[in-house]
């Protein structure tokens, strides 16, 4: 493993081998405060068969794009393709300068394009709704934020995140691209996001799969985060042939199938966790600190609270459990308790 010290922010930026080329480590805030800085980019990955490339993900800030540039010019290679796995600030940011300063062809999910082409669209609801076909408002008065907290968010996004890209070719279907004779594939792998796409690469049994193998997922609330399609295409990967992972974040995981085995029974006990504690009428941030008495690793507010809503709303869907509202304060009920209605223990 290299270390390459980047001269404007003084890090130390890690590069090593994956079966199919290289990679440069992502890390990931572990607090909203520090999520300001360079302290959550994405694992950005080099596909490379005879001096053509492929780069999945491409992070973001000028630190990332000049070890980017640094490798394609000292090593004479050719950027054929960017495969931009979701919408994310930190997956999408260079990906436009990238292509300008050396070609390729940008590959995304048409089921992002609506935040990977403006991130605030995020905060039309009329927009989410047409597209995703749920009020994302409905969501967030769910976990507790009122129109401030909104017009807030907004603004910490926009001055902080706001990263966009010029995508070439938006896919509605799986396809394979061809680097040099290596088969790539794009998987429609939704969860994290509705147009998450995990890469394979058949010859080395390889899967790249940006923020699907994250923990806790989908880390936004319904439709954008969708707790059902996450399980879905969990267990659609574990059931691959893999041998190799690489997650939007940290270094590659080489026991994969173990890795996701780990994360559905997370996901599982998360579940139990929160029927368990609706038994008695709870609100988001009631279940919240509850069932995670501390911040799990790079899960800051409102990761954990985004996630438990998609999860309660695939809940609900299956008939497991209901909401109330009692002076403007979403409460969670659930349905075993006394047939479906809910009975002060």
């Amino acid at each position: 493993m290299k270390m390459q010290k980047d001269s404007a922010s003084g890090r130390m930026q890690s590069i090593h081998k994956t079966p199919d080329g290289i990679m440069i480590y992502g890390p990931h805030a572990q607090t909203a405060e520090e999520n300001k800085g360079e302290n959550t980019i994405s694992s950005i990955y080099i596909i490379e068969k005879d001096k053509n490339i492929c780069i999945i993900d491409t992070g973001r800030f000028e630190s990332r794009y000049r070890i980017l540039k640094n490798i394609i010019e000292k090593n004479n290679y050719q950027l054929k393709y960017i495969i931009l796995t979701h919408d994310h600030y930190d997956h999408i940011g260079n990906a436009d300068i990238l292509k300008r300063e050396f070609g390729g062809t940008i590959y995304a999910h048409k089921m992002d394009k609506l935040l990977i082409e403006n991130p605030l669209n995020i905060y039309d609801n009329e927009k989410i709704k047409k597209v995703y076909g749920y009020s994302i408002y409905e969501s967030w008065r769910e976990i507790g934020l009122g129109k401030g907290d909104i017009i807030n968010m907004k603004k910490y996004v926009n001055n902080y995140f706001y990263e966009s890209a010029n995508v070439d070719i938006y896919i509605d279907e799986e396809i394979e691209i061809d680097l040099s004779g290596v088969k790539i594939r794009l998987l429609h792998t939704p969860g994290h996001s509705p147009g998450s796409i995990s890469v394979y690469i058949g010859e080395t049994n390889s899967i790249y799969t940006g923020d699907l193998t994250f923990w806790i997922n989908p880390c936004r609330p319904y439709p954008i985060g969708n707790m059902d399609n996450c399980l879905q295409s969990l267990s659609r990967i574990q059931k691959m042939d893999i041998k190799y992972c690489g997650p939007g974040h940290y270094f590659g995981i080489s026991s994969p199938k173990d890795w996701i085995k780990n994360l559905l029974h997370k996901y599982k006990k998360m579940e139990n966790d929160i029927l368990e504690c609706t038994y008695k009428k709870k609100n988001i941030r009631e279940i919240r600190n509850i069932i995670f008495k501390k911040n799990p690793p790079d899960s800051f507010f409102p990761i954990p609270e985004n996630s438990i809503q998609a999860n309660l709303f695939s809940l609900m869907q299956r008939g497991k459990i209901y909401h109330i509202s009692e002076d403007g304060i979403i409460y969670w009920i659930n349905t075993n308790n006394a047939g479906g209605r809910y009975v002060e223990k």
